[in-house]
């Protein structure tokens, strides 16, 4: 019986940038993003993402970027065989100076979100993205 792996994409991507991966050794599903409510904090999204999403006893965990942190907090909710993060972080401490003030001083709540969800240089700037 095949391994269930379940992917967690970046924020603004989705499945097809795992499309070039060969999963054929294991039972992928790809973890869909949730509507955020607001005031909700990352663990109790996870607990949701769990709740809707995660069906299987002790599955691989794989993330990318915001997906790496979302797969985290999902592991510390879980019984799971292993975690992949791709370009993520593990811990808070690992955010890289700008991004730790922007949420320090609630500029990210300044920030109109139809900004943020669509492609622009300052956000490719922000996210280390080239092309």
């Amino acid at each position: 019986m095949k391994k269930t792996i379940y992917i967690f994409s970046g924020l603004g991507a989705d499945e097809r940038i795992f499309k070039n991966i060969d999963f054929s050794n294991f039972n992928p599903i790809h973890i869909q993003w949730e509507e955020v409510s607001k005031g909700e904090s990352i663990e109790e999204y996870a607990r949701k993402t769990i709740q809707h999403q995660i069906h299987e006893q002790s599955p691989i965990l794989l993330g990318v970027s915001f997906g790496g942190m979302l797969a985290i907090e999902v592991a510390k909710q879980i019984s799971f065989d292993k975690i992949v993060i791709i370009s993520s972080i593990k811990t808070s401490n690992e955010l890289p100076f700008y991004l730790k003030g922007i949420g320090k001083t609630s500029l990210n709540k300044t920030i109109p979100d139809f900004f943020l969800r669509h492609t622009n240089t300052f956000i490719y700037h922000l996210f280390g993205t080239k092309t």
